[in-house]
């Protein structure tokens, strides 16, 4: 067997690997947020149902989330903490009323969490509920899919 010397370029790889290996772990928290609702269509005094899916898509414990919706305010999350990879899901349900009219009705949401060094915000989430008779029309003007079946009339 042969030994093989070792020169400056061996021992700059060695260093630069060593190296990464003891870099501490960069902390990456995050979340997402999916909101669907039980319907696309509704009409006044009907009740609907909004769901919420939360998950902690990052690699930090996450403490505290909670959800705000631009038309249900604030909205209670059944968890008071989401491990790595964790999911929960919350449901709301929302009686549609004569001042949502004409529609569509559009909401947005969005979720935040607390973490060891501050805190996470998720992506905004929103739906589009037709309302009424002319509520297709309306979805489709606000750039939403009309599904073939109901596309209104010219």
């Amino acid at each position: 067997m042969r030994r093989r010397d070792i020169n400056l370029k061996d021992w700059l790889s060695i260093a630069i690997i060593m190296a990464l290996l003891t870099l501490p772990v960069m902390a990456l928290p995050g979340i997402e947020l999916v909101k669907n609702c039980s319907t696309i269509s509704a009409n006044v005094d009907e009740t609907i149902v909004y769901t919420f899916d939360l998950k902690n898509n990052g690699t930090e414990k996450l403490n505290n989330p909670t959800l705000w919706d631009d038309h249900l305010g604030e909205i209670p999350v059944n968890k008071s903490m989401l491990d790595i990879g964790e999911s929960c899901t919350v449901r709301v349900p929302y009686k549609v009323v004569q001042s949502d009219l004409p529609g569509p009705l559009v909401n947005i949401a969005r979720a935040r969490a607390e973490w060891m060094g501050g805190e996470v915000h998720s992506n905004n989430a929103s739906f589009a509920v037709s309302l009424g008779i002319v509520g297709y029309e309306n979805l489709s003007k606000y750039g939403y899919d009309v599904p073939e079946s109901i596309e209104p009339s010219a």
